[in-house]
């Protein structure tokens, strides 16, 4: 598994581009974003598409299988 983690908290977010393990592949990812103000993430987006599948109090979210590259942005 790689990734690559930009950081734009100044603009109230930051952005993970993951590329999953392409051979026995989990069935669950779970990438913890931390702010380094300690601020709550207020949303997030995979792909594009808006994400509920995450803990603001763990700073965790929680992806399902993933087989492609993937954009993660947590948003503060």
């Amino acid at each position: 598994m790689g990734y690559k983690i930009d950081s734009e908290v100044k603009n109230g977010r930051i952005k993970m581009v993951l590329n999953p393990p392409t051979r026995n592949a989990p069935e669950k990812i779970n990438v913890r974003f931390r702010h380094p103000e300690e601020k709550p993430i207020k949303k997030v987006l995979v792909n594009g598409r808006e994400w509920s599948n995450f803990s603001v109090e763990k700073e965790m979210i929680n992806l399902d299988k993933l087989d492609s590259q993937t954009e993660i942005i947590a948003l503060y």
